[in-house]
């Protein structure tokens, strides 16, 4: 993956945001809006980080603050139309890059690679089903240390 990444960087660098902004914009889109304190957690960083870099993307049209409709006291970090077609814009650029990667792998072999593609696929949906039922019973995945 690296050596394909680079195959990309100057698309990458003529989006104009840091990785860091992607990460941020990319965790607001997946969950459809969060606070601050959520988000600094779902990307690792402090709130003080998360407000600076929350900034620079409101800045460029890419997030929206609004008033939160459950709890006024808090605000809602959304994406924008903007930050939708960005975050599309980056699948284009890793549609395309497969594209040009498969381009380069033999006939012969393109049964193997969409098998491969099959098994990581079903791969992604176990996760998602691993994340739902951690999500709905936290104990069943995460035993207590005192639990027999």
């Amino acid at each position: 993956m690296q050596r394909v990444q680079t195959q990309r960087t100057p698309a990458i660098l003529d989006i104009g945001i840091s990785m860091a902004q992607v990460k941020v914009l990319h965790a607001v889109a997946a969950a459809q809006g969060l606070h601050a304190g959520e988000l600094a957690t779902w990307v690792g960083t402090t709130p003080s980080t998360i407000s600076g870099l929350v900034d620079r993307l409101v800045d460029q049209g890419l997030l929206a603050r609004r008033d939160d409709p459950t709890d006024r006291r808090q605000v809602l970090i959304t994406t924008t139309q903007a930050g939708l077609e960005l975050i599309d814009k980056f699948r284009e650029l890793n549609r395309q890059m497969l594209h040009a990667l498969l381009v380069h792998v033999p006939d012969d072999d393109l049964p193997v690679v969409i098998r491969a593609f099959r098994i990581l696929d079903g791969a992604v949906e176990a996760m998602a089903a691993d994340a739902a039922t951690e999500a709905d019973h936290p104990a069943a995945t995460h035993p207590r240390k005192d639990a027999p």
